[in-house]
């Protein structure tokens, strides 16, 4: 989430996690939620996350942009 207004929202709406852009190292925040790394990334902003994105995704993890 981009703001801390859209939080509520998307744990209203069936989010089990949300990761705060806002609030720190994104990287960070997924590893708290998924420790060995995750298998899929929707990603919008390719270009601004990349370096984080590699860092969390598992080996032979997908980035859908």
């Amino acid at each position: 989430m981009r703001h801390a207004g859209q939080v509520d929202s998307a744990l209203s709406a069936g989010a089990h996690h949300v990761v705060r852009l806002y609030d720190g190292n994104m990287a960070e925040q997924v590893g708290e939620i998924a420790p060995a790394g995750v298998d899929r990334i929707a990603e919008t902003d390719l270009a601004g996350n990349v370096d984080a994105d590699l860092e969390v995704l598992k080996y032979n993890g997908v980035i859908a942009t």
